[in-house]
């Protein structure tokens, strides 16, 4: 639901979707951040040597540079590099606040060097490319550019070819047009990384300018985005959907549908405020989550008591029910590890006070995964169910997919844990649904299927757990009675494996007083699988 693949220095797409078919998936989605898939300005455009730095310097806001590796011999003299070496291999890499130099390949990069450079015969003077994760072993590839001899056998995940000629002392490589037929380092499913400039043996460089330029950005890179992702998919028999997460218009948001332009922060002469983007989500009916929300800058690299926590948990159930979480139909909340000084409970608390507030919002479990080699198997690696008809056919819609979120009809939680189904509902009225509470008492059921002995299911009405389950090994099938005591009142199921670890959540069923006044969203009313009609009329009889 969350993940971020070919603008990340580390994933690809193909490692993500590889993890997902190895845990039985049919369906991912890619959300890269819209800051990387469209830019005011290049990545690095004539690099200013008069400015540059040769290291990484701890502290610095924002930088741009060179750091040694190995231990090569360095002179900078304001205009130039010189790198030199004498034996063994060693080098400079480049470096930047926030990897902002790395670039999708589907953007057709290229790089262009201007150098000078003496070496001995035997001497070689690599330019290393450093790309994304490929399957299985999520290890990074290279693609290397070599001033010598070109080693026709190189080691797995390591291509070498032949520099190209130069134009007087300008070399350009056409990094994206090199590697579209690599299938084997995954071609234009890569991130470029970084450059490595490399010595091995007696040679030396005096590096003079580096650029880097792209062609495709915004919405016509995320098309070929989309269209690789489709290809990819076919091979392991997984859909995967490419949208957008919103990352430059205060608290970052998940967009999941496909149809809303990326949004070009750069043709105005402000900076969008979260209202501001949250309309533009509206404007054009889109759905979209409400992500981490105790990451807001901040929060961030800060120290917080408990008490302050509590104080920062009261604030933003304030601040979000106060806008109904500025439209967003959807929320992260399934984070089993927490995420910097808030735990899994401080998310569920958050959620539940805004459902006593009001607020019928979607919970949602991803891993908001950078890398592939992280967050699937272990971790914050909470994947989201959804509900559909069972006889819709592979692959199923966006429209589906997104139907299920703005219902409620989902439950998240461990895949590498859950090995059969959940079913959450009172009668026929599936999770998600908001029930106009005319009885005094309703039977809510529950089962899981493929439990194991020492697990146990906690249900939380209105915040507070009521009732503990320990489980044996099979399939638990139970039910409790529910006694709507509040304008709005609510009921979900949480599971916990034998080392108290959470793996399980459903999203609430929700009892509503016939009195209250506020707003239901129609989706709420029915449950996947009744017609508009129904939901309508349900709507207005719970209302």
């Amino acid at each position: 639901m969350h993940l971020h693949s070919v603008h990340q220095p580390g994933a690809s797409m193909e490692s993500h979707i590889y993890n997902a078919a190895q845990l039985g998936m049919e369906y991912i989605r890619f959300t890269d951040h819209d800051t990387r898939t469209g830019r005011k300005n290049r990545p690095v455009q004539d690099f200013d040597f008069s400015k540059g730095l040769l290291k990484y310097e701890e502290g610095d806001s924002d930088y741009r540079g060179w750091e040694p590796v190995g231990e090569p011999s360095l002179n900078f003299d304001g205009a130039s590099l010189e790198i030199s070496s004498v034996s063994g291999c060693s080098g400079v890499r480049f470096v930047s606040s926030g990897k902002r130099h790395t670039w999708a390949l589907l953007s057709d990069i290229s790089l262009t060097v201007g150098m000078e450079y003496k070496r001995q015969d035997n001497a070689r003077i690599i330019f290393d490319i450093t790309l994304s994760q490929r399957p299985p072993e999520h290890e990074q590839a290279h693609f290397r550019y070599v001033i010598g001899d070109v080693k026709k056998e190189s080691a797995h995940l390591f291509k070498e070819v032949a520099m190209p000629l130069p134009d007087g002392d300008l070399y350009t490589l056409n990094l994206s047009d090199d590697l579209e037929c690599e299938v084997l380092l995954g071609g234009l499913d890569n991130t470029f990384a970084t450059l490595s400039i490399l010595i091995e043996g007696n040679a030396e460089v005096k590096l003079k300018r580096f650029e880097i330029d792209n062609k495709y950005e915004y919405n016509d890179l995320i098309l070929r985005q989309r269209a690789l992702a489709d290809e990819i998919g076919k091979k392991y028999h997984i859909k995967p959907f490419v949208t957008t997460e919103i990352s430059g218009a205060g608290q970052h948001k998940n967009c999941f549908t496909s149809s809303v332009p990326i949004i070009d922060y750069f043709e105005r002469d402000y900076i969008m405020s979260e209202e501001e983007s949250c309309e533009y989500l509206r404007s054009f009916g889109a759905v979209f989550s409400y992500n981490h929300p105790f990451e807001a800058e901040r929060y961030k690299r800060k120290e917080f008591t408990r008490e302050q926590i509590e104080n920062i948990i009261s604030l933003e159930t304030d601040k979000l029910s106060a806008v109904n979480v500025y439209g967003a139909q959807v929320m992260e909340v399934g984070f089993p590890e927490g995420r910097g000084q808030f735990s899994l409970q401080d998310y569920l608390r958050l959620w539940d006070n805004l459902s006593l507030r009001g607020v019928f919002i979607t919970g949602d479990g991803d891993s908001d995964s950078h890398y592939s080699n992280q967050s699937w198997f272990e971790g914050n690696n909470f994947v989201t169910w959804i509900g559909a008809d069972e006889n819709l056919k592979f692959p199923i819609s966006e429209e589906t997919f997104n139907a299920s979120l703005l219902s409620g009809n989902c439950y998240m939680g461990d895949p590498t844990a859950l090995c059969g189904g959940v079913d959450f509902r009172c009668a026929e009225r599936m999770m998600g649904s908001a029930i106009r509470a005319d009885d005094s008492t309703y039977e809510v059921s529950l089962s899981i299927e493929k439990v194991k002995s020492g697990w146990s299911v906690r249900y939380i009405k209105d915040g507070e757990c009521v009732r503990v389950d320990n489980l044996n090994e099979g399939n638990y099938r139970e039910s409790c009675i529910v006694t709507p005591d509040k304008d709005i009142s609510f009921i979900r199921a949480e599971l916990y494996n034998e080392h108290g670890r959470c793996i399980m959540l459903t999203n609430p069923i929700y009892f509503v007083e016939p009195h209250y006044r506020g707003f239901v969203p129609g989706e709420r009313a029915g449950y996947i699988g009744s017609s508009a009609q129904e939901r309508d009329k349900s709507l207005m009889s719970a209302v």
